[in-house]
């Protein structure tokens, strides 16, 4: 099942790590959290998540518009195959200027 996914970001990804636009859940591991999971895999030097929560680099989770703060099972909310997730990444500047 593909997800589409719609990024937000404060950087440019370059190369093999590039954002991706979907991601492809298998039929049980279908929640927000696993969709975070999955983007960590492509994005390894982002944390997303830390232990089933928030990641530091991450801001804000929306499905369908609805913040995943509003969902009634947070990050464990199942996904369907027209879900749209919005995600906000920021990244903290590794050096002053």
């Amino acid at each position: 099942m593909k997800i589409r996914v719609n990024i937000s970001t404060n950087f440019v990804s370059l190369g093999n790590n590039s954002v991706p636009t979907e991601i492809d859940l298998d039929a049980e591991n279908n929640t927000l959290l696993e969709l975070l999971c999955r983007l960590n895999e492509r994005l390894p030097h982002l944390k997303l998540t830390n232990n089933g929560e928030m990641g530091e680099d991450l801001k804000y989770v929306y499905l369908n518009g609805i913040s995943h703060f509003n969902l009634p099972y947070g990050l464990k909310t199942r996904l369907n195959q027209n879900d749209l997730v919005h995600v906000e990444i920021f990244m903290e500047p590794l050096a002053g200027g």
